[in-house]
């Protein structure tokens, strides 16, 4: 005779191992991280970080949000963010602008036609 709630007992037993090795996962990761707070690392507020990296209030809770950012609260509720986590953050973000795209016909005289003939089907008219 099978219990009824022997599905049940399988499918948490299954979360259970997959929520371990999720767990391990994150130590691996937490432990492959320098330490934070090292020797001259500073807390900077907001105000700090707009003035030093161009990134203000929104943007730190924007990327703590996204879980780009480590930040604390400090005394009121204050935003605080280690300098070097702020510095990796940035780091992280590095700009990369699209290659450029080259004209699809060497005769400018075809590409305009066919621009032209584009705007058209875009406008609504015959081809």
């Amino acid at each position: 005779m099978s219990c009824p709630n022997a599905g049940v007992k399988a499918l948490l037993k299954l979360q259970a191992q997959a929520l371990r090795v999720q767990a391990d996962a994150l130590e691996a990761s937490a432990d492959s991280l320098p330490d934070g707070g090292a020797a001259g690392d500073e807390l900077l507020g907001t105000e700090q970080t707009l003035a030093r990296f161009s990134l203000g209030h929104e943007a730190v809770r924007a990327a703590a949000a996204r879980g780009e950012l480590v930040v604390s609260r400090g005394a009121r509720g204050k935003l605080l963010v280690l300098e070097s986590d702020v510095r990796r953050f940035i780091a992280a973000r590095r700009y990369q602008p699209a290659p450029r795209r080259a004209l699809p016909s060497a005769n400018l005289d075809e590409w305009d036609i066919e621009a032209d003939r584009s705007l058209r089907v875009v406008a609504g008219a015959k081809k």
